[in-house]
């Protein structure tokens, strides 16, 4: 996967990590896809992603389905401990069950 997708920024938050994706240089986006389509067959239209105005486009509708999906959920989180990852760097979140208003 490309890694403008993935900013390290978005552990501060949705907004950071939206406004990461946003402020990919054009050149780094179509480098990342280059690599990906070394690997992966990536439809032409991906390229587009270079475009400031698509990654706007793009931004929205994940941050839509953020507020839709994810953000409804309550979750708890905490330290995990992999082997490929040490406590200190990774995090365990689970969604909580939803009650209803019976409970």
């Amino acid at each position: 996967m490309p890694d403008f997708l993935t900013p390290a920024e978005a552990s501060r938050g949705l907004d950071s990590g939206l406004d990461t994706i946003l402020g990919t240089p054009p050149a780094r986006v179509r480098h990342e896809i280059g690599l990906l389509a070394q690997v992966r067959n990536v439809p032409a239209d991906v390229y587009r992603l270079a475009d400031h105005d698509v990654r706007t486009e793009l931004v929205a509708v994940l941050r839509k389905c953020h507020n839709a999906v994810i953000a409804p959920t309550p979750t708890t989180c905490r330290p995990a401990s992999t082997p490929s990852a040490p406590a200190e760097d990774a995090i365990c979140c689970t969604a909580e069950p939803r009650r209803s208003s019976a409970d």
